[in-house]
């Protein structure tokens, strides 16, 4: 869990330009979290105000599917 925070600092360290979103969609592609922690450290590490709150339950599955893709 430690590692996914490291991995999102990281990337958002190299990119300064890039959403909170983004930074999270490349932290946690293709590394098989489970959707418990998906969901616990995208409340912590995505800006609120970079989604509609109506749409997070699609979007937490979205990301959930993005970390089992293998392509």
């Amino acid at each position: 869990m430690k590692k996914l925070k490291q991995t999102f600092d990281k990337i958002q360290h190299n990119n300064p330009y890039y959403t909170s979103w983004v930074c999270f969609v490349q932290a946690i592609e293709k590394r098989n979290y489970n959707y418990r922690i998906l969901k616990q450290h995208f409340n912590i590490l995505v800006d609120k105000g970079e989604y509609d709150l109506k749409d997070k339950t699609a979007l937490l599955q979205q990301l959930y599917n993005k970390t089992r893709t293998e392509t």
